[in-house]
């Protein structure tokens, strides 16, 4: 009788082959059958388990969003909103005759957006969004939630097809329950949304090496490509590339037409935009990210030493465990990729002058791979149970600090100023505004004031360059040049607010004691409270009204710009007003 070899391992599996051949007697297709159902039940289980896996992750990122309606992470989360909030605008208006004037229009309207700085594809993505669901809050930080899910969905391929099912629930989940990353996954900001694509070119990578087939280097490239574009520093996924290029011995991979093809994809998909950065925005970018300063020791264990704050203590004891173990005893190709990921990572940003913990989230999921050192090997019955508990009690450790610190910072006063000056009746009117967290402050007139009525002078009294760091110049000198720009504008309206931290130049002292004027006449007052980590301050923003307020004398409305070769100009009758 004829039989059939069978190893024991199936291509869905968690990684552990039968030592020993079988034999199978060939009875008229039975086993084929077998096997073949074998394979589909494997594949449902796996594909249960990564639903489960992402539903418990949205979840804990569901819970407690709705409790802050104002954008208080930092001073990009507003601009990565409001930036989104243009995009949909651009959207509904399809200016195709003038976009550039019509974004010069809306920047001189609306400045805190972050457009060139920052790449285009997160904001994009979010502008669809507010189309669908509304300009609010929830619908911004909605937008990060799905970016976390995608890419914990490629997370979840990669530790499947590496370890198995058990494993990949385990470090999908633990990876977004990380305390470092949990809040930023709730949160209008890049870093997230960047991570989530890249593990989706690095799926598509791995996939590559492992069979060659040239679609999944296309895939590569074109997720590369808008990983780039959705932050700069997806760029370590060319260093990644290089290495387990030279370390696997497969760089003859790249030895054909179809490289050459995705290479060009990648550079269809990022040159344009980076082109345009370096024309008009490059010096700035570079003074940001690059900085001018020496290397020291300490930016070469700058990373390294924020690992037990990234990862958490247990799950870092068990990653340091996971490298030796699984270089040894485990799937060590897949170990040494892993391992090449996070060298990638660390020298891609260690040589970068700016840093921040942030930046280098993307050597995260390498790390919880490496924790998952239980789940991955062959062991016992007994010390599978051992492990299984292990991975449960670490995951069930960062679930409930998660659970517990899900209160997003606490921020409130700035949607209540907006609401209040969309009642006011009457037509286009300038705000002066001088308080903290502007970039809130602007985003809530954009949501609250639909026919755009309002524009919000940011920049008249002063100019930043990008941030305090990089210092400023004061535009209003003396009290006649405060006089000139309210009636140049027409200003009707001034905000202040009484919070010192933001008090950096001595034209904000001479507005506040002008305020003091018969001129002015305060008429509302708005508290403001911040809190985060159970810490809480007060403030208040207030409302003059200017007596002596009449029709602008200007026809054009000048947007100083340190960051740009000019200012931006436009008429001032051209700006809102719909």
């Amino acid at each position: 009788m004829k039989t059939r070899v069978h190893t024991g391992a199936h291509p869905i599996s968690d990684g552990s082959i039968s030592p020993e051949p079988q034999a199978f007697p060939e009875d008229d297709g039975r086993w084929q059958y077998w096997r073949a159902s074998l394979v589909r039940t494997d594949a449902h289980r796996d594909t249960l388990l990564l639903l489960a896996s992402l539903l418990v992750v949205a979840i804990f990122l569901a819970h407690g969003l709705h409790q802050c309606k104002e954008l208080a992470f930092s001073e990009d989360e507003p601009r990565h909103a409001l930036t989104g909030v243009y995009f949909a605008d651009f959207l509904s208006d399809l200016p195709l005759s003038d976009p550039v004037g019509y974004t010069y229009r809306y920047y001189a309207q609306y400045p805190a957006l972050g457009l060139v700085h920052w790449p285009p594809l997160y904001h994009l993505s979010e502008g669809v969004m507010f189309l669908v669901f509304g300009r609010s809050v929830e619908t911004a930080r909605l937008t990060t939630m799905l970016f976390a899910l995608l890419g914990l969905f490629f997370w979840f391929k990669i530790v499947l097809r590496f370890a198995g099912r058990w494993a990949a629930a385990f470090s999908t989940i633990a990876l977004a329950l990380l305390p470092s990353i949990f809040l930023y996954e709730r949160s209008v900001m890049l870093e997230v949304p960047s991570l989530a694509i890249a593990m989706a070119a690095a799926y598509f990578w791995f996939e590559f090496l492992r069979t060659g087939r040239n679609s999944l280097l296309y895939a590569f490239a074109g997720s590369a490509g808008l990983a780039i574009l959705t932050k700069q520093h997806s760029v370590f996924l060319l260093p990644l590339c290089l290495l387990t290029l030279v370390v696997e011995r497969k760089w003859r991979l790249l030895l054909r037409w179809h490289a050459v093809g995705a290479a060009l994809l990648s550079g269809i998909l990022v040159l344009p935009y980076y082109a345009l950065t370096l024309r008009v925005h490059g010096a700035s970018i570079a003074e940001h990210v690059v900085q001018k300063r020496a290397y020291t020791w300490g930016d070469a264990t700058f990373y390294i030493d924020l690992l037990p704050r990234q990862l958490g203590w247990p799950l870092l004891a068990l990653s340091i465990l996971g490298v030796p173990i699984l270089l040894r005893w485990g799937r060590r190709q897949t170990a040494r990729m892993m391992l090449l990921w996070i060298i990638a990572c660390y020298l891609t940003f260690t040589f970068l002058r700016a840093r921040e913990g942030r930046y280098i989230f993307y050597w995260l999921p390498p790390f919880v791979y490496f924790a998952a050192w239980p789940l991955i090997l062959s062991l016992s019955k007994r010390w599978s149970r051992i492990a299984a508990l292990a991975c449960l009690l670490v995951i069930s450790h960062y679930g409930w600090q998660a659970w517990r610190s899900a209160q997003y910072p606490q921020l409130s006063g700035y949607s209540d100023l907006a609401r209040w000056f969309s009642s006011l009746p009457g037509g286009r009117q300038v705000i002066l505004y001088d308080g903290s967290y502007n970039g809130n402050f602007i985003f809530q007139m954009r949501v609250h004031d639909p026919r755009r009525r309002f524009i919000v002078l940011r920049k008249g009294l002063y100019v930043m360059h990008i941030v305090k760091y990089f210092g400023g110049q004061q535009l209003v000198k003396t009290p006649e040049d405060l006089q000139s720009l309210l009636a140049e504008y027409g200003i009707r309206y001034i905000v202040v607010s009484d919070d010192q931290d933001i008090m950096w130049f001595p034209v904000q002292r001479m507005l506040r004691d002008a305020l003091h004027h018969p001129q002015f006449k305060l008429v509302r007052t708005f508290p403001v409270e911040f809190g985060d980590r159970g810490e809480s301050r007060h403030a208040k923003l207030f409302v003059y009204e200017n007596l002596s307020a009449a029709a602008p004398s200007a026809r054009y409305l000048r947007v100083p710009m340190l960051t740009l070769e000019r200012d931006i100009v436009v008429p001032l009758d051209e700006i809102g007003g719909r």
